[in-house]
């Protein structure tokens, strides 16, 4: 209470601007689309409302806050979603390498059991479980970007001594470009990566 007796309690505060400001917030990172545009609409409803309240509505300030958060949050789906895409994507790369690293390691290790040093002719030679010491696993003979999931997605494309190849041979590769244009290779020496093709 004020000198005069009356209450000295200002305009309240409108819960369509509170509203705004926090979905706005939300809509940055974790509501993205689903954030922004109720924040949008609320700060636009809380600004029309502040108006006609004459004075009896307070907040905004808050209201435009949530509606610029609510429009960034708007403007950063379409980055997200690249960002997204583009991170699944290296996932992928990175998976389809550990893969040629493991039919590497495989195929090594045949070529270190038989009598004459001999390497695989065919990737279905490890696929049949012909490796003694270790069975592999079925899942890295494909490629996580492949279109087929039913047929190997790599090949054995070097059949002689891998160790009297250039290092950079290519020995064994993905069948079909599957990463943008990108396939994926073992080298003689062990290396893997991707290439353009």
């Amino acid at each position: 209470m004020n000198e005069q007796g009356q209450s000295s309690i200002g305009p309240k505060r409108s819960g369509l601007a509170i509203s705004s400001l926090i979905l706005g917030a939300l809509s940055i990172f974790p509501l993205g689309l689903i954030g922004s545009i109720p924040a949008i609409v609320c700060g636009h409803l809380g600004i029309l409302r502040i108006k006609r309240s004459s004075g009896a509505l307070s907040g905004r300030g808050l209201a435009i806050a949530g509606l610029v958060l609510g429009y960034l949050g708007l403007a950063l789906v379409p980055v997200k979603f690249v960002a997204i895409n583009n991170a699944r994507e290296k996932a992928r790369e990175v998976s389809c390498e550990m893969n040629l690293h493991q039919i590497y390691q495989h195929c090594q290790m045949m070529a270190m059991d038989s009598a004459k040093h001999e390497y695989p002719n065919d990737i279905n030679q490890i696929r049949a479980g012909a490796v003694t010491v270790v069975e592999p696993n079925p899942k890295f003979f494909v490629c996580p970007a492949a279109k087929d999931k039913t047929r190997a997605s790599y090949e054995i494309t070097e059949h002689v001594d891998w160790d009297a190849l250039p290092r950079d041979s290519v020995v064994i590769r993905e069948i079909e470009p599957s990463h943008k244009g990108k396939r994926g290779v073992a080298h003689a020496d062990g290396r893997v990566e991707m290439v353009r093709q």
